[in-house]
């Protein structure tokens, strides 16, 4: 027996299109940044001054034209957690995403509880990891990940509790797309898919 779509459903779905269905808007409302320290997405690097090429990404991360940057004399804290590296990435000379990474369980609870406050409370992912290593002792591993995706932006947080190591990520989802049809059309090039 061949099964039928509800009609309701299928008009719903065609009135309303699933990026626009609230549970993928999960900034706290009134909260989705629109870049990172007053920077806007898109923003062009010739008008950051105070912006020092770190790495041309285009070999590491496999997409043309990306370039990280480091800002001089920047604020290295994310509320009162204290931050190991900040980089900043440009796309085809466009403001794309910022990373940071920092150390310590008390700066992931100051990050976490900062992104908490400003953004909401969402998609918290635990991971537990075990295994035997290649030495043979066993391992344990605890990952946090929480994330908030909106609109414009999209923001993670993660931190590995036996590594002490911890990231936060925040970038435009409009120069992320373009990343990915670069990257493609690179593999592409190369006899890819």
């Amino acid at each position: 027996m061949k099964k039928k779509i509800p009609y309701f459903l299928l008009i719903f779905v065609l009135i309303f299109p699933v990026n626009s269905y609230s549970f993928f808007l999960d900034f706290k409302p009134g909260s989705e940044p629109e870049g990172f320290r007053q920077i806007k997405w898109g923003t062009d690097i010739s008008t950051m001054k105070d912006m020092v090429l770190i790495e041309d990404l285009s070999q590491t991360m496999n997409i043309a034209l990306a370039k990280e940057y480091k800002k001089n004399n920047d604020i290295l804290n994310i509320g009162s957690a204290h931050l190991k590296k900040l980089s900043y990435v440009f796309l085809d000379g466009k403001f794309w995403f910022v990373v940071a990474e920092f150390s310590g369980l008390e700066n992931w609870k100051a990050l976490s509880d900062s992104c908490f406050k400003i953004f909401g409370s969402r998609n918290i992912w635990i991971r537990e990891l075990s295994g035997n290593r290649k030495d043979g002792t066993k391992y344990h591993e605890k990952i946090e990940d929480y994330s908030w995706k909106g609109e414009i932006t999209s923001l993670s947080i993660n931190y590995w509790h036996v590594l002490n190591h911890g990231t936060f990520s925040i970038s435009s989802k409009v120069i992320g797309d373009k990343a990915k049809y670069l990257s493609n059309k690179k593999a592409r090039e190369k006899g890819g898919f």
